[in-house]
């Protein structure tokens, strides 16, 4: 009988850094390894989202890229749960993300199933399979990243899916940092 090894595990903390992360990510998924990203709290899961956005930057050079599946496994007890699980798969070629069906913007006061069936409705209706949702600040990035855990569900119940791809930007001042969660629509199970 043959034993899979365990993912390894990114785990995101107060002190991290972010770019040693990154390049641990990056590593992980030139070596055809898929990481497991975990953190716990708004700071931590926003820390783990610009973890990500950096690792992807480090693979573009090399037009690797790679998609995420947002878990939260506590979430059915306590939508309250800050404990994200981020599952980095390597993806076949890299997106071209500069076209989107639609653009929705997140805050900290933003309802994440309110948020998840905009996304899930979006999805549905998109031609490209693919919209952006961004957000700014830890509160924000939480609240997306739940949204995106909950319109995962909304898809699985027609047998579909939703993954990730978080990119950094910046807002038309220059003043605050961005993130943009590009969100892509596949059939379950599927590999991009």
């Amino acid at each position: 009988m043959k034993v899979e090894a365990e993912a390894p595990q990114c785990l995101i903390g107060p002190t991290t850094d972010v770019q040693k992360s990154a390049g641990f990510l990056a590593s992980s998924l030139r070596d055809g390894i898929s990481p497991v990203v975990k953190a716990i709290s708004a700071d931590n899961v926003n820390k783990a989202v610009k973890t990500l956005a950096l690792a992807r930057n480090y693979l573009a050079d090399e037009d690797a890229d790679f998609y995420v599946q947002v878990d939260f496994p506590e979430y059915a007890e306590s939508n309250m749960t800050a404990n994200a699980q981020l599952h980095v798969f390597p993806k076949a070629k890299r997106t071209n993300l500069s076209r989107v069906n639609a653009h929705l913007s997140v805050s900290s006061s933003s309802r994440p199933a309110a948020v998840a069936g905009a996304i899930a409705g979006s999805l549905r209706e998109a031609a490209l399979g693919r919209i952006c949702v961004t957000a700014a600040g830890a509160q924000a990035v939480l609240m997306t990243m739940k949204a995106i855990y909950l319109a995962r569900h909304y898809l699985q119940e027609e047998g579909n899916d939703a993954s990730v791809l978080p990119e950094f930007d910046h807002s038309e001042d220059g003043k605050i940092s961005l993130i943009n969660f590009f969100v892509l629509s596949h059939a379950s199970g599927a590999t991009l």
